[in-house]
């Protein structure tokens, strides 16, 4: 997570800063039914900071096709949406 973070900070010049909003997912209901909620929430806190930390520096298409990947309810996490982030910006350096 901090690779995107870094990633982030480096792709910072000239980019539009009105894009897709960090969706508002509730913790809570993510966690539902996880053995270990507590350790859940925390994992999805921990992405979800991670996310809102360098959300407005990356490219759109980024945020676009992440938010696309967890569109549906049962994709909904802060987690799978940060590793789909950070992978979009690991192949933008190729």
């Amino acid at each position: 997570m901090r690779l995107l973070l870094v990633l982030a900070g480096c792709c910072s010049l000239a980019l539009p800063l009105h894009a897709a909003e960090i969706p508002e997912w509730s913790i809570r209901d993510i966690c539902k039914g996880e053995g270990f909620e507590g350790r859940c929430q925390l994992l999805e806190r921990n992405a979800r900071n991670t996310i809102s930390g360098g959300w407005g520096v990356l490219p759109d298409s980024y945020r676009t096709n992440c938010l696309n990947e967890v569109r549906d309810e049962y994709d909904q996490s802060y987690r799978l949406l940060s590793q789909c982030l950070e992978a979009q910006a690991l192949s933008g350096l190729d």
